[in-house]
């Protein structure tokens, strides 16, 4: 309803037009009545929305920062544990490499074979080829 009205719908409207049949009228009494209770109750309950959604996006843009770090420790531990199975295996199982998002040195396990990256390698290839 909102990306129909390109704005925020309040708690009163969204009510009155989701109690009504396609021909406009209510679909019982008790709904009638609760949605004349909202009507006479003024403009401001209709579009009370636009408070609620502003202190949720305040409470999004809230939640987001206090994870950022999470996602930074998260990225730092995945290319610690790549680098050990790498060091330790000699290379990364497809599954691992596909899951991480990491496919450089990516060894298909049940051919035995390096699968082609798209990505052209990885920065420590680069580093020892001097590219």
């Amino acid at each position: 309803m909102e990306v129909n009205l390109r704005r925020v719908v309040g708690r009163g409207e969204l009510y009155i037009e989701t109690h009504k049949k396609r021909n406009g009228s209510y679909v019982n009494e008790e709904a009638r009545s609760i949605a004349t209770r909202f009507s006479n109750a003024g403009h401001n309950f209709l579009n009370s929305g636009s408070v609620e959604s502003s202190q949720l996006k305040e409470e999004v843009i809230s939640l987001r920062e206090k994870l950022e770090p999470s996602e930074e420790n998260l990225k730092t531990l995945k290319s610690v544990m790549l680098a050990y199975i790498q060091m330790k295996e000699g290379h990364i199982p497809h599954e691992l490499g596909v899951m991480f998002g990491n496919e450089s040195n990516v060894i298909d396990e049940e051919s035995g074979q390096e699968l082609p990256t798209s990505q052209g390698g990885s920065s420590l290839d680069s580093n020892f080829h001097g590219v």
